[in-house]
């Protein structure tokens, strides 16, 4: 799933920005990415859950919930 597409389709960003949100909120993340987030908060967060995805254990049941 790339950044691109959970931009651009808003059931998929809402479903993973609440599955995300522990780590979106963390201050670490938040403190390196403050200049990112400050000119694109959406698409900084979009890169971050594509990046993480593949890596999460229930990577197949997400992607699935998240495109129904």
């Amino acid at each position: 799933m790339t950044p691109e597409y959970i931009n651009s389709n808003e059931p998929v960003y809402r479903y993973l920005v609440t599955y995300f949100l522990p780590e979106l909120s963390d201050p670490n993340f938040r403190q390196a990415s403050a200049q990112e987030i400050a000119q694109d908060e959406r698409m900084i967060y979009c890169r971050h859950m594509a990046a993480w995805l593949p890596h999460e254990k229930q990577y197949s049941k997400i992607v699935q919930t998240s495109t129904h």
